[in-house]
């Protein structure tokens, strides 16, 4: 008895498994990508700069600071008055002292609104020069000349 081997020819590939994968990986990146944008938030519009330069710190901790347009204060996801900062402040440098970093390296970052008044940010800086923080950066968009 002889049987007639057919072969086939048309294989299909399954992409199911694939659409899957992508997916998971899609899911991943959005996920990492907002915990990396946590300390901005979308109603500061930073001004800018062509005198400015980019800081190369390697050893310092970092606190940020927003000030709104309408001279709020925003911390994390929570939202301060200016009287409140003195608070705010000794609470996050008593956590800085239970995980034992000096406050000389605390940096405090803060994105002032472009809008805002020079004043306020002043006030801000004092405050923090108050509770013994002495380090500060002022972030901006880099503007370069000619650039289109």
């Amino acid at each position: 008895m002889r049987f007639n081997r057919t072969t086939v020819s048309n294989m299909e590939l399954d992409m199911t498994p694939m659409i899957d994968i992508v997916f998971l990986l899609i899911t991943f990146f959005m996920f990492v990508f907002n915990f990396s944008q946590a300390d901005q938030n979308e109603r500061i519009k930073l001004p800018s700069s062509e005198l400015a330069k980019i800081s190369e710190v390697s050893d310092t901790e970092f606190l940020t600071l927003q000030l709104t347009a309408e001279e709020t204060i925003l911390f994390g996801r929570e939202e301060f008055a200016f009287d409140e900062l003195k608070r705010l402040l000794s609470r996050e440098l008593k956590l800085f002292e239970a995980l034992g970093t000096d406050k000389s390296k605390v940096r405090v970052l803060i994105r002032a609104d472009a809008r805002s008044q020079t004043g306020k940010l002043q006030d801000i800086m004092a405050e923090c020069r108050r509770c013994g923080l002495e380090n500060f950066g002022l972030p901006v968009i880099i503007d370069t000349p000619g650039a289109i």
